[in-house]
């Protein structure tokens, strides 16, 4: 538990290269990580792992940068390897990732309607809007860090 302090998590925000998790399970439209990886393959530097099921379609052909497919992990170890968090969700509002990732004090960038004072929120699926938040995300004092999450 001492990888989770406030202070700890803060710090790695301001990494040259943040590490982005994904970890939507890819069965339907419901919980998917298209749109998670499509935000933030426009974040610069980023590495960007996506957890569970690789995802059946054609994004290899997108060029996406440092994209990882993992396996399935433990919620624990992906949390204290990442820096961030971002999750997608349809007509799904109740996310316990998101409740998991504010417990341990990660970062949270979701389309959670339901969850709006929880992290950082972008309404439905306006994706063009996750670099913009990670941007006030990296840039803010370990105060405001500390009322978000």
């Amino acid at each position: 538990m001492k990888d989770y302090t406030p202070q700890i998590i803060f710090n790695k925000l301001n990494t040259h290269a943040p590490i982005i998790s994904i970890c939507e399970p890819d069965r339907d439209i419901v919980k998917m990580s298209l749109y998670p990886i499509l935000g933030a393959s426009k974040i610069k530097n980023a590495v960007i792992n996506v957890y569970g099921k690789k995802l059946d379609s054609n994004i290899k052909h997108l060029s996406i940068q440092n994209l990882n497919y993992m396996p399935r992990t433990a919620i624990y170890d992906i949390l204290k390897n990442t820096t961030i968090i971002i999750s997608h969700q349809i007509m799904n509002e109740l996310n316990y990732l998101h409740l998991e990732a504010a417990w341990f004090g990660i970062p949270i960038i979701h389309n959670s309607p339901m969850l709006k004072q929880l992290g950082w929120y972008y309404p439905e699926h306006t994706i063009n809007s996750i670099p913009k938040l990670w941007e006030q995300i990296k840039n803010i004092t370990f105060i405001e860090y500390l009322k978000k999450v």
